[in-house]
């Protein structure tokens, strides 16, 4: 199981989301699009590592029929966290990741379309999945290289495949939302500032926000002491903002301490007294039954169902598993995209400096220039720098007078100097014309 509990120091410390829970939505939507937020003192932060997988959900209203729409979905992955981690750290010469999964069917999944487009046994642009409510022009569909993220490594992309993604009008800057890799996403318990009323909620928010929070509470753990600047025992208001405008993917979050926000008795009775709301439903690991039928009653192509689904249904007993389907989407009920609804690529923090902003394809930290391996994906060693030799080391320059023949090349000079200005003592070095023949 990937989902996992942590205290304030492993959460600080993270790198790269039950039923009842009330969840805070639609904060990017405000204008400005920004919420002030209380930590609850009591409730863990939890790391989410989910496949966004598109889902039919069925819509009933009172006096209408039923409707079918197709809905983001996510299911949470089964593999351990030290290997997702590594899930895009590839051996350079065989292609295959360095730790591959050994549980988790979608993750599984996601290495068989690999193997297969790279073989050609699979067209680069294939439809794989295609999920259609009662409206055809909103189904979603995943294609071969989309659930792998194929479409967006550019370096590597051949000329017929970037004639397929045309023919087949794929446009690399929309293939994010077939991505089907596991995200993590960190789960936060909060109370909204301006909408005390709505009580404690959970909120299920992106890498990069998670990473700028983290950031905001060391800063203030800095500024104040581990124990003042702790929102676990100081409670405190910190300010999340998105800019979705902005060309820096690392600047698309804000988190901000603001501490002339007053912590009102009403916040403390819902963070200190109240107890934190069950978010395990959430971080259960999804269901390997439910995700098997869907799967299969949406493919359009044949699959090795056994041989994809076979390592988890023997983890995982789900003849007793009564864990709740997905947790719903994080951000709005009806999500028209196949992925987390912003646009947002999974970021990495930098393993050199610690700031986030890395996305899986990057070579270079933005920050302090460090280098990493296009192939695998690797911190690569700085490149030693010259040394410096001291002066003392340095070989020295021979001086005009100490060449070979240069006190009689000398002595001809100046008398040939001499000749052509007599007036001259020696040829004063000051004259701007000394040297030249003057023509008057």
């Amino acid at each position: 199981m990937s989902s996992r509990a942590m205290a304030l120091d492993e959460y600080l410390g993270h790198t790269a989301r039950g039923g009842g829970n009330t969840f805070l939505r639609g904060w990017k939507k405000r204008t400005p699009p920004a919420v002030d937020t209380v930590i609850h003192t009591r409730a863990p932060f939890v790391a989410l590592w989910q496949h966004n997988l598109p889902r039919i959900q069925v819509i009933e209203k009172e006096g209408e029929p039923p409707r079918r729409e197709v809905w983001g979905g996510t299911w949470a992955c089964i593999e351990p966290e030290s290997v997702l981690k590594g899930q895009y750290k590839r051996d350079r010469d065989s292609g295959e990741r360095r730790v591959p999964p050994t549980i988790c069917p979608a993750c599984i999944l996601i290495e068989h379309v690999r193997r297969q487009v790279a073989a050609g046994q699979i067209k680069f642009t294939q439809p794989l999945f295609k999920w259609e409510g009662d409206e055809a022009d909103k189904a979603r569909v995943i294609t071969a290289a989309g659930i792998f993220n194929g479409y967006n490594d550019k370096d590597k992309l051949t000329r017929e495949q970037k004639v397929q993604m045309r023919k087949a009008g794929i446009s690399p800057k929309e293939s994010w939302k077939e991505n089907a890799y596991a995200k993590c996403n960190y789960l936060f318990v909060v109370v909204d500032v301006d909408n005390v009323d709505d009580g404690v909620q959970v909120a299920i928010e992106t890498t990069l926000l998670g990473d700028k929070i983290k950031e905001a509470i060391r800063d203030r753990m800095v500024a104040m002491g581990e124990d003042e600047g702790n929102p676990m025992k100081n409670p405190y208001a910190i300010r999340w903002e998105h800019h979705p405008d902005k060309q820096v993917f690392n600047e698309k979050y804000k988190a901000i301490v603001m501490p002339k926000i007053a912590i009102t008795e009403a916040i403390r009775q819902l963070i200190e007294v109240q107890d934190p709301p069950d978010v395990s439903g959430i971080a259960a690991p999804g269901n390997v039954k439910q995700l098997r039928a869907d799967l299969e009653s949406h493919a359009l192509v044949e699959f090795p169902w056994d041989e994809i689904f076979g390592p988890s249904e023997a983890y995982i007993d789900d003849d007793d598993d009564d864990r709740p389907a997905a947790a719903p989407p994080p951000e709005s009920s009806k999500q028209q995209a196949v992925g987390s609804g912003d646009g947002d690529e999974e970021v990495f923090s930098c393993d050199k400096c610690g700031k986030p902003g890395l996305t899986a394809f990057d070579t270079e930290c933005e920050h302090c220039g460090a280098k990493y391996d296009p192939d695998t994906g690797d911190l690569l060693p700085d490149e030693p720098k010259p040394e410096k030799r001291s002066e003392a080391s340095k070989p020295k320059k021979r001086s005009e007078a100490k060449k070979p023949g240069a006190a009689a090349a000398q002595e001809a000079a100046k008398l040939a100097q001499q000749a052509d200005h007599p007036n001259d003592e020696a040829g004063d070095e000051d004259d701007p014309f000394d040297g030249d023949q003057i023509p008057f």
